[in-house]
């Protein structure tokens, strides 16, 4: 029924559909649907102020495809920031292993023993 109601508004249903579609408006719930699905397709056009069917599918699909473009681009600072934090803590715990080895080594004191 969607495919006839969207044919309905570009004014391209024929006598047949336009007689299925009456019949079925004259149901209460039928009717109902059909002015929710009017006022949407009514708001989109005003919206976007686009007519043309292919027109709004493109928009829509542009408007996708920016989203995902933003979404990969937060994901690729999350990664770097992810790989600065990493490369930070490597060189903290070489500093800390070279520095922490030189603190033991024995052999660089003197002795304490004051008879030597």
């Amino acid at each position: 029924m969607d495919n006839i109601i969207l044919k309905f508004f570009e004014n391209k249903a024929n006598q047949f559909e336009l007689d299925k579609l009456l019949n079925w408006i004259t149901k209460e719930k039928n009717y109902a649907y059909f002015v929710d699905y009017s006022r949407i397709i009514y708001y989109l056009n005003r919206k976007m102020n686009i007519n043309d069917k292919e027109k709004l599918i493109e928009e829509i699909q542009s408007r996708i495809r920016s989203e995902k473009r933003k979404n990969s681009n937060d994901n690729s600072y999350k990664i770097k920031s992810q790989l600065v934090i990493l490369l930070l803590c490597v060189i903290i715990v070489g500093i800390l292993f070279f520095d922490t080895d030189s603190l033991f080594d024995t052999n660089n004191y003197s002795s304490i023993d004051p008879s030597k």
